[in-house]
């Protein structure tokens, strides 16, 4: 005579399982955001190639963020990925596979990665005015001064960054990761989420940023204030840590606070003059310490 389980066995069995789920299923997310964060290091290499292929055929200069058309009042015109697309493969690598917001199709494929065009204050030269900091102008010539157009007199913004410029290449970063979740709404942000041949959303500016005035890791929403530790716009979505690319073409994780100077002494979050005030850190191209 065959004898079945009792409900005791079945209830202990049942437990084990559980058990057991409870330990392996954190296991298996781990493993599986693990699996997307490399998979995203290869997306932003792919890319931060193709800018370096893009200055190598172009008398080692940056793509620059926008061309001007005086007929359209200086409006963008296209964004520097259109500049390093032919380089590109595939729109897969703009993607990375732990950013799930949504574009307008007319703006093409999702954009997950942003180039870095920080600008800072320049408080010792004469005239003062805002100049690009970053790698990858966000302006190309088009804001110039304190005017924020091209009639300002401090002329800071150059046409495009040549890589003659770097002082720190290897800790210089060319793009961050954004993933725009959630979206902020258009009624205060009007230049919402768009796709990578969007000019609005793929550029960290700093000061103010272009989304819910935060940009670089450390801003105060404020704007410009004294560092407060918080990541900007940078995504934080692999286990508290974001990839960024660096000019020499390597890819590694940090947190966003570690980009930047997050000293109280640094005091001002627009500034990186050299005299003490160094808070752009690896966003600092040109910066002269490391």
């Amino acid at each position: 005579m065959k004898r079945g389980f009792t409900l005791i066995e079945l209830l202990v069995v049942i437990a084990i399982i559980a058990i057991l789920a409870a330990i392996l299923f954190p296991v298996f997310a781990q493993a599986r955001e693990k699996a997307r964060a490399i998979s995203c290091v290869s997306n932003e290499k792919q890319i931060a190639l193709a800018v370096i292929m893009y200055v190598q055929d172009n008398d080692e200069g940056f793509p620059a963020q926008a061309i001007e058309d005086a007929a359209d009042n200086f409006d963008f015109q296209q964004s520097w990925v259109d500049e390093v697309t032919p380089y590109i493969k595939s729109f897969a690598c703009f993607k990375c596979p732990d950013d799930n917001h949504v574009t307008d199709p007319n703006d093409g494929p999702i954009m997950s990665y942003v180039a870095n065009s920080a600008m800072g204050y320049d408080w010792l030269n004469t005239p003062n005015g805002w100049k690009l900091e970053g790698v990858i102008n966000s302006g190309f010539n088009w804001e110039n001064g304190d005017n924020g157009n091209d009639s300002g007199p401090a002329q800071k913004f150059v046409k495009v960054r040549n890589i003659s410029e770097l002082t720190f290449p290897s800790d210089t970063i060319l793009l961050a990761e954004v993933h725009w979740t959630p979206a902020v709404p258009a009624a205060t942000n009007p230049n919402p989420p768009q796709g990578a041949f969007s000019p609005y959303s793929i550029v960290d500016t700093g000061p103010g940023g272009n989304m819910n005035n935060e940009g670089v890791p450390g801003q105060s929403p404020a704007g410009c204030a004294a560092p407060d530790g918080n990541p900007g716009i940078i995504s934080i979505d692999h286990q508290g840590r974001s990839n960024f690319a660096f000019t020499d073409g390597h890819v590694k994780a940090e947190t966003p606070q570690s980009t930047v100077n997050m000293k109280p002494s640094q005091g001002n979050a627009c500034n990186n003059d050299n005299t003490g005030n160094n808070f752009f850190h690896q966003w600092g191209a040109t910066r002269s310490y490391d």
